[in-house]
């Protein structure tokens, strides 16, 4: 059917007016979708402006309120005067009954007040009064330093102020107030730091009561890096728990050079009149705690040394020498004295029946593994004390031979004839070598241009210094000049290899005059000062 020109005008223009009506419709709704999403935000937004302004509102009241107190307490603050420092009688100064330390020499006079149980001013125990620090201080080095006693502790209170006190403190704990203080009931320690100088030092604990062994434990507790020297001086004492402590200290301890830990059966002990019924068997728990001590590692090779000595085990000291372990221990005769000299033999300059020690060494040295040496150092006559007693006992690495490479030099401590030093060499093959040649006692020793200087007096009257070179692969004394004082004169004598090359008698005036040019002779000038 074909339509006429009108039907399709009359179609189109009804098509045009429903797609017009559709899309209008599309777009009344659409307008009404938009509309309702934006009245729901704005309802939304609305209440949280409620929100946050009552939030607002509450913390305006608090700042209202926070400001309206800081102003009270300026207007009391602006009202308040501090009161006067008051001077006290025995020199501390006093504020609202706070008793001021601002100085190293206040702080001294509170540890003597503290000490006697004295009174700051009258009616006022030191030990209960309240005190202030208003300075940091620094101690004496040389001082040990506590601040009350066991039988006069502190109980008042000390107020650090945030200061701090430095200085060697002997007592619990290095970083804390118990360190400073013998605190009894009622103390009170605040903001103070404590600073303990010693911590890596080294300390001597005499062990003589079973307290004592509580003692060495606060000891090592407070000090973990510093080195002990315990001794043993009474009969009946738990050894094995003072030995226990000393190793579990030397395990645990920050094992740098120069690091030991040492036990002694001081020799006053065994010269007591009285010695228990059971000494015997008291001393052998005595020797198994000193092998406690030295530890499993060391333990057979002690044995090994007391079956051939037949004596008794009564040192043992443990020390570190860079990478180097040192176990240094020391044998008794098989009587109650260890120091009790056997026969003499002249000819060896030595005396027998077990005199001497040993020194076992393992570890690195120069960057080269060390198997484990055990070498026994024979004592000389002069010695007259053996090393357990000397403080001054240590291992120190020196070039001793001069050849470039460091060897181990013994300070065996004093005895009569002046101080002990022993040697033992590093050798290219990677060993130690004990070097009997080294010039052993003398007053001063010192290595100076590829030679040790030895410089000594006896009585006053008789002075001497030699020159020690390494001749032949041994030291001997090449040169030495001696000085004797009699009847007013002055005679030098000048020796080489031994051998007197020259001599010279001076009046007083001469010997001043050559003292302080020194030309009669080589290097005197040079071996004279000091």
């Amino acid at each position: 059917m074909r339509w006429n020109g009108e039907k399709q005008n009359v179609f189109r223009s009804r098509l045009a007016a429903c797609l017009f009506l559709w899309l209008v419709g599309g777009l009344l709704l659409w307008t009404a979708g938009q509309s309702s999403h934006y009245a729901f935000q704005n309802r939304s937004l609305s209440a949280e402006n409620k929100e946050l302004s009552a939030v607002l509102e509450d913390r305006n009241q608090t700042i209202a309120e926070k400001t309206e107190e800081i102003e009270d307490l300026q207007a009391q603050l602006a009202d308040m005067r501090l009161p006067e420092e008051e001077q006290v009688g025995v020199g501390f100064r006093k504020r609202n009954g706070v008793y001021l330390i601002d100085t190293e020499e206040e702080l001294c006079k509170l540890r003597d007040l503290l000490r006697e149980g004295e009174e700051v001013e009258l009616g006022v125990p030191a030990a209960e009064a309240s005190w202030r620090l208003r300075n940091n201080l620094t101690l004496d080095d040389d001082m040990w330093f506590s601040l009350g006693t066991e039988e006069h502790p502190f109980c008042g209170s000390f107020d650090g102020d945030g200061h701090s006190i430095q200085g060697r403190f002997p007592l619990m704990n290095s970083a804390t107030p118990k360190a400073l203080f013998y605190m009894g009931e009622g103390a009170e320690i605040e903001n103070l730091q404590i600073f303990n100088d010693k911590s890596g030092g080294e300390i001597d604990v005499w062990v003589y009561e079973d307290r004592n062994c509580e003692e060495l434990e606060r000891y090592l507790s407070g000090l973990p890096r510093c080195s002990v020297r315990a001794s043993i001086g009474e009969w009946g004492l738990d050894v094995e728990r003072a030995a226990k402590a000393l190793r579990r200290h030397w395990e645990e301890g920050d094992r740098k050079d120069g690091y030991s830990v040492s036990l002694t059966l001081h020799p006053e002990l065994f010269e007591k009149d009285e010695k228990p019924a059971d000494a015997e068997k008291e001393l052998q728990g005595m020797q198994e705690a000193l092998l406690t001590l030295a530890g499993p590692e060391y333990a057979e090779q002690i044995r090994e040394a007391m079956a051939q000595e037949e004596g008794y085990l009564w040192f043992v000291r443990l020390e570190q020498v860079g990478e180097l372990t040192c176990c240094t221990f020391e044998i008794s005769e098989p009587a109650y004295k260890p120091h009790t000299f056997g026969s003499y033999d002249e000819e060896e300059n030595v005396t027998h029946s077990g005199i001497g020690y040993y020194v076992i060494v393992e570890g690195k040295w120069e960057g080269k593994e060390v198997s484990r040496q055990r070498f026994r150092i024979p004592y000389t006559f002069w010695e007259m004390y053996s090393i357990g007693r000397n403080e001054s006992y240590e291992i120190e690495a020196v070039d001793v031979t001069f050849d470039g490479r460091l060897d181990l030099l013994i300070h065996e401590g004093a005895s009569t004839g002046g101080s002990n030093y022993r040697a033992l060499v590093w050798e290219e093959a990677g060993q130690f070598a004990y070097f009997p040649s080294f010039p052993e006692v003398v007053h001063l020793l010192q290595f100076d241009r590829q030679r040790v200087v030895k410089r000594g007096e006896i009585g006053g009257t008789w002075q001497f210094i030699q020159i020690f070179e390494i001749v032949n692969g041994e030291y001997e004394c090449t040169r030495e000049l001696e000085c004797k004082f009699h009847d007013g004169i002055y005679e030098l004598s000048y020796y080489e290899m031994g051998e007197l090359v020259e001599m010279h008698q001076l009046s007083d005036e001469e010997w001043e005059v050559e003292r302080q040019k020194g030309g009669l002779y080589p290097d005197m000038a040079y071996w004279l000062q000091g």
